[in-house]
């Protein structure tokens, strides 16, 4: 049986500019029979008119049109050269990343490392519609996009039900429950429903929110965490990559110029 799911993604994947035996071969990887898979494509280029020699451009014969299409062509190409140029590989997720004072949260992305599929993931966490997710047509990674998609929108709207449709990552699920909770106890300024490292990062919290809210640094007193937490947000907030220098942590340091790349 022919499976417009299958239809579409052949579709999409030429218009996208993907190889027909690309496509093919990633379908065939992800479990889809060969006959199916065959039978999708034969579908795909009967409307499409296509001959087996063509991937994803329609020959044209109004000659304007044409045209205009050979000159999109060279477009793309000349722009496509110019990323090579400068070193632009795959799609960078998560590149500008909005900083909240409250609680910086993140999300477990990417997962894969076919960029086409973290691009459908990415997208479908920033339109919110998590029926995205089922165009990448694997099902493991369908999950973790899903999973992914509620990690986000929890976070997003302080939902801990949301949270809790995450289904096949229980360390995501907790993350976002924890989240939650912590964000939770930062706002009443209580942090006494935690211990330990919990209520380290708490009180961090708390104390970088103080700081940050009346810009100075001598409220994170001899707390290193809250100072080098303080930096990075302040640099972030404010653009400054100088301040990532009074950053002591290395990791940070390199997080908070990275971010300002």
């Amino acid at each position: 049986m022919l499976k417009k799911e299958v239809v579409d993604y052949i579709r999409e994947g030429l218009n996208r500019g993907f190889k027909l035996e690309d496509i093919k071969k990633r379908l065939i990887d992800a479990g889809h029979s060969r006959d199916n898979v065959d039978d999708a494509i034969a579908a795909v280029k009967k409307e499409n008119n296509l001959t087996n020699n063509t991937t994803n451009i329609k020959v044209f014969h109004n000659k304007p049109i044409f045209f205009i299409t050979i000159i999109i062509l060279v477009i793309i190409i000349i722009l496509s050269s110019l990323l090579l140029i400068f070193d632009f590989r795959g799609f960078k997720l998560f590149k500008e990343k909005s900083v909240d004072n409250s609680l910086a949260a993140s999300i477990s992305l990417p997962v894969s490392e076919d960029n086409d599929v973290n691009e459908m993931m990415y997208n479908a966490i920033k339109n919110g519609n998590i029926e995205l997710c089922k165009k990448i047509l694997i099902d493991n990674l369908i999950a973790k996009c899903e999973d992914n998609f509620y990690y986000s929108e929890g976070i997003r709207i302080k939902d801990k039900k949301t949270c809790e449709k995450i289904k096949s990552d229980s360390e995501l699920r907790l993350k976002c429950v924890n989240s939650l909770s912590m964000q939770e106890a930062v706002e009443n300024n209580d942090c006494t429903s935690f211990s330990g490292e919990q209520k380290k990062e708490c009180e961090k919290i708390m104390l970088v929110n103080t700081a940050l809210a009346k810009d100075d640094i001598n409220w994170c007193k001899d707390n290193i965490r809250c100072r080098d937490t303080f930096y990075f947000m302040k640099s972030v907030n404010s653009r400054a990559i100088t301040l990532c220098d009074e950053i002591i942590d290395n990791g940070i340091k390199l997080d908070c110029e990275n971010n300002l790349k």
